[in-house]
């Protein structure tokens, strides 16, 4: 099953996203609908767009923890991972189930797609990169001791962090299994926004684009190698666009589980030189409902702090899916 789109006159006006806080750390006490507020705003002001001017807006949320983030948006749920989490039992009860069968089923995926023991150094790699997010994060104010704090980045990375600490972790899914702390995505909290506008508006507005999408392709696959999602959405999103990964000078595929990433980059002979060059999910964090936009963002102003032309971005999805975006840098 794929779904195939070229886009002919679509632009990247602005790319913002609030730094991205650990579980329960300083971002808790922020909804879901304050966090994608204050990056929509802050997307808005870079673009200079007025408000007024939006015809379209499209959010999405996943394990969200208040209910008026559910009624800000319609969520497209990934396969059976999450549902939304109420105080009542009975939500909590399902949460939990679909906690478990997630647990399962990463091992799973793990074993079947072959990679198990390069791990470790994988995931110190994604560690290593302190990034250059200046341009695509908006600060955000946090409680601090003495009162209120300017937050400007990620709080989950640990550049600190060893082999040899990695390596005494305990398997986290099942006794014996590959996946640990270090070595998968945090979950996280955080918020990103893009403003995208038709070549007409350009004109009509007087507005600056930052990137062209190119194209994108939605596919789906095997539910037992989900994570291998982004391979034939990388590739059918590559062909529609008349370009080849030669063609790409940046590559992001998230990082979901440091196996699934390197099965990917195993599958499409990725150079590690122009992939994921600033780390990934895997130190920064995944909040489910923003990593798509947050991998788009950093695209975006990566290929103009370095100069590209070109980059593709993309990511598995529960249930057996992978999508992919390309992008052009029109600097």
């Amino acid at each position: 099953l794929s779904l195939l789109c070229v886009c002919v006159g679509v632009f990247i006006v602005s790319a913002k996203r609030t730094p991205f806080g650990t579980y329960g750390g300083v971002l808790k006490d922020h909804s879901a609908t304050d966090l994608a507020e204050h990056a929509a705003k802050a997307a808005l002001v870079a673009g200079n767009v007025a408000p007024e001017l939006v015809n379209s807006v499209i959010v999405g949320n996943v394990m969200q923890q208040r209910l008026s983030a559910v009624l800000l948006c319609v969520q497209r749920y990934r396969g059976n991972r999450y549902y939304y989490r109420s105080k009542s039992d009975q939500h909590e009860k399902t949460n939990n189930w679909a906690g478990n069968m997630l647990m399962f089923h990463v091992e799973v995926n793990m074993k079947r797609l072959g990679i198990r023991f390069k791990n470790d150094s994988f995931q110190k790699d994604c560690y290593g990169e302190a990034g250059h997010y200046n341009a695509e994060i908006a600060p955000i104010d946090v409680k601090a001791k003495k009162g209120k704090v300017s937050m400007t980045s990620d709080e989950h990375p640990r550049p600190q962090t060893t082999l040899e600490q990695m390596a005494k972790l305990p398997s986290v899914f099942k006794k014996g299994g590959t996946v640990t702390a270090a070595n998968a995505s945090g979950v996280s909290d955080g918020a990103a926004a893009v403003v995208l506008a038709s070549e007409d508006a350009l004109k009509a507005h007087k507005l600056t684009p930052l990137a062209r999408i190119v194209a994108y392709h939605t596919s789906g696959c095997d539910p037992s190698i989900m994570g291998i999602g982004p391979v034939p959405a990388i590739t059918e999103a590559l062909k529609k666009a008349g370009l080849s990964l030669e063609d790409m000078d940046l590559v992001e595929v998230n990082e979901a589980f440091a196996s699934q990433y390197l099965a990917v980059a195993k599958a499409l002979g990725l150079d590690p030189a122009k992939t994921n060059v600033n780390g990934g999910a895997i130190a920064i964090g995944h909040p489910l409902g923003a990593s798509g936009t947050r991998i788009t963002a950093h695209l975006v102003h990566e290929l103009r702090r370095r100069g590209g032309k070109y980059a593709v971005g993309s990511a598995c999805i529960g249930g057996g899916q992978g999508i992919a975006i390309v992008l052009e840098n029109t600097n």
